[in-house]
């Protein structure tokens, strides 16, 4: 998986860059620190060992060797090529773990065409109207544009791209505008809001928000539907990086093998401030392994 990066200044991806030979390419982080570019979230906790990962790749090279097992070698006039056979199980297991990224990817662009009111097509109603569900009623109906799908943002030395987020739902709150009506900062009550506003900023109530991932599934058991520990880093990292650090966080697992079999999994608020400084360490060793200074902030 190639690593992205986002202009530190308007949020905007930069994941392909032009290179000296006029082809296109990969950005790298040599990219990054000649153009000011900010890594995304995933390119910072891709430092870290990924136990659930890993074991997912070793399941992909079993089920190629299902698939393609080696030959039955006892007869000494058959000459076995070990290395070649090796190859094959790589590659077999490599279109086994496209086509798992590719389902991901399937469902992540059609929850974004529906909330973006792009429509739905017919034969997909059956994995994606669930979702839709499950969304108003086990966290809030609203009207789909009150929605933001696939937002890109950086700030404070990372960027990255939200599945679905709304500030039209979760708790109560209050907000310092500035005169572009833009929110500032964000408060629990209004003695703090107003407490942090100068003469240039309005107090207005806001709700603190919603963001809301998607992870995709390929199994029948439904009970390892199930986040790792580590994957609430990314709410945390994404509440604030949206301006959003009050925000309820949830993941919701779509199984693409069973349609209608969802897991809603909503992370408590201790674990996202713990993982928010478990972010911010990761960020930090990123930056020092790669030589390069945080653009902004």
């Amino acid at each position: 998986m190639s690593n992205h990066y986002y202009n530190a200044i308007t949020g905007e991806p930069c994941y392909i860059v032009t290179g000296s030979n006029g082809k296109t390419r990969p950005t790298t982080v040599k990219d990054a620190r000649k153009l000011g570019l900010v890594p995304s979230y995933s390119t910072i906790v891709g430092i870290l060992d990924k136990p659930g990962l890993t074991q997912w790749m070793q399941d992909q090279i079993m089920e190629a060797c299902i698939e393609w097992p080696a030959p039955d070698v006892k007869g000494e006039e058959y000459l076995f090529d070990k290395d070649t056979w090796k190859k094959e199980i790589k590659e077999i297991a490599g279109k086994l773990g496209r086509q798992g990224r590719e389902r991901g990817t399937m469902v992540h662009d059609l929850l974004e065409k529906c909330y973006k009111g792009e429509g739905l097509p017919l034969d997909m109603h059956e994995l994606i109207v669930p979702v839709l569900e499950m969304i108003d009623e086990r966290i809030g109906a609203i009207p789909h544009h009150q929605w933001i799908a696939e937002q890109s943002f950086a700030y404070n030395g990372y960027g990255g791209k939200v599945d679905l987020h709304t500030r039209h739902l979760g708790l109560d709150g209050w907000a310092a505008v500035d005169v572009d009506g833009k929110d500032v900062a964000w408060f629990d009550n209004k003695l703090e809001a107003l407490d942090f506003a100068d003469n240039h900023e309005e107090v207005e109530p806001r709700k603190q928000g919603v963001i809301l991932d998607f992870k995709t599934k390929d199994v029948d058991d439904i009970k390892k539907m199930k986040p790792y520990p580590n994957d609430v880093m990314q709410h945390a990292a994404y509440r604030y990086g949206l301006g959003m650090p009050g925000a309820a966080c949830y993941t919701l697992f779509v199984n693409v093998r069973h349609p209608g079999m969802l897991t809603l999994h909503k992370w408590e608020e201790r674990q996202v401030q713990k993982a928010a400084k478990m972010f911010w360490c990761l960020k930090q060793f990123w930056y020092l392994n790669a030589g390069m200074e945080m653009p902004n902030g």
